[in-house]
């Protein structure tokens, strides 16, 4: 019996290799899946047809930038508001103590978040395209070299290392 995976990895080679027959001068037309050469259509067709052709890789390309661009996004928009919540604060005369720190914690989180994502991104391209010796390499370089940066910005937001922070003993109940 296959597993699930084993049935997912077919899947998906048994749709590469069907994106990759579809030729932009012989495409199914209509649902008989008979084919209509291309070269008896106008060239303005032949554009289109070429241009609505999109291969897997392409596709998780499309995703993993999608992924990629929402990762930066983040970061991006979660500046901009931090430095307007700053703003905001130090204008208001009873909230600038401790405003500074506040922007930096906000900031800090912002960019854990948006390397939190990015790290999806390069796992899933990493995955999804046959993955090599080489790509796996380098995912785990990318993965270690994010790993640290995270640890050093939580460093630099709480004063420790998160494994030394003290933690609350458990609350007493008074029922």
């Amino acid at each position: 019996m296959a597993t699930t995976l084993e049935r997912v990895a077919q899947a998906t080679a048994q749709s590469r290799k069907s994106l990759v027959s579809l030729t932009p001068d012989r495409l199914p037309i209509g649902r008989s899946g008979a084919t209509q050469d291309a070269d008896r259509s106008g060239s303005s067709q032949r554009f289109w047809l070429q241009s609505v052709i999109v291969t897997y890789d392409e596709t998780i390309s499309n995703v993993v930038r999608s992924v990629e661009g929402a990762g930066a996004g983040i970061m991006v928009i979660g500046g901009l508001l931090a430095l307007a919540e700053f703003v905001r604060q130090t204008l208001n005369p009873a909230g600038r103590l401790g405003s500074y720190e506040r922007l930096r914690r906000s900031l800090g989180h912002t960019i854990l978040l948006g390397l939190e994502v990015l790290i999806i991104g390069d796992i899933v391209r990493t995955i999804v395209v046959e993955p090599t010796l080489e790509s796996v390499a380098v995912l785990g370089a990318i993965v270690v070299i994010r790993i640290v940066l995270s640890f050093a910005i939580e460093i630099e937001i709480d004063g420790q290392a998160p494994w030394r922070r003290s933690k609350k003993p458990p609350e007493p109940d008074h029922a």
